[in-house]
C-alpha cells in the first residue's frame, strides 16, 4: 500500500499490460479504499487480501481490454493466490498469482506442508486447459539449489513440469526468491 504510487508510475512508465503483485497488504476492510481505485486510465484489478492478520494479500493489474473470463482465489493454508483466465486470439491463458509467506512460529507453517497444498493444486489446476503462467513470491532461496526446503520446492515444481525463468537476485540481500 505505501508503494501504490511508484505502481500506478510503472505501469504507465512502462506501458504493462498484465502486473502480478504480492504482499499488497490490503487489509479486508480496505478492499474499497479510495487508493485502489486510482488506476491507470483502461486498467482494472482483481485482488486477494489475506484474511484474518496484518501483511501478505495477492493482485492482479491488467488492461481492461484483455478481458478476463474468470478469476477465483485460491483456499490453501500456506500461500495465498489469485487465478485468472484470459482468452486471447482463441488461446486460453491461466494465469496464478502466487505468495507463500516464510514459515514463522506465528503462522506454524511448515515446507512439508506447502509442498503437498502446492502439488496437490497443480494437480487440480493442471487438469484444466491452457497455458499455465505463475508469478510470485515462494520466499525459497532459488540461489541456493543444496538447500533441503529448496530441493523439495525444485522436486515439486519439476514433477508437473514447470520451469522457473527468473534468472537473477530479486531480494536485496542477492537471493532469488521469487518465481516466474
Amino acid at each position: 500500500m505505501n508503494k501504490w504510487d511508484e505502481i500506478v508510475d510503472h505501469i504507465i512508465d512502462n506501458s504493462i499490460d498484465i502486473l502480478m503483485v504480492t504482499e499488497t497488504w490490503i487489509s479486508p476492510n480496505k478492499t474499497n479504499d479510495p487508493q485502489l481505485k486510482h488506476l491507470p486510465a483502461g486498467y482494472a484489478m482483481l485482488q486477494v487480501p489475506r484474511p484474518h492478520r496484518r501483511g501478505g494479500g495477492v493482485a492482479l493489474i491488467y488492461r481492461e481490454c484483455l478481458h478476463i473470463n474468470s478469476y477465483e482465489p485460491t483456499t490453501a493454508k500456506c500461500f495465498e493466490g489469485l487465478e485468472v483466465v484470459m482468452t486471447i486470439n482463441s488461446h486460453c491463458l491461466r494465469l496464478l498469482v502466487l505468495y507463500r509467506p516464510p514459515p514463522s512460529s506465528q503462522n506454524g507453517f511448515k515446507v512439508s506442508q506447502f509442498v503437498t497444498e502446492f502439488s496437490d493444486y497443480m494437480e487440480k489446476t493442471l487438469a484444466s486447459s491452457g497455458r499455465l503462467l505463475i508469478g510470485g513470491d515462494f520466499n525459497f532461496h532459488w540461489d541456493n539449489p543444496q538447500h533441503p526446503d529448496t530441493i523439495q520446492i525444485r522436486d515439486a515444481l519439476d514433477s508437473v513440469n514447470l520451469q522457473q525463468h527468473v534468472t537473477g537476485a530479486t531480494h536485496t540481500s542477492g537471493h532469488t526468491l521469487n518465481w516466474f
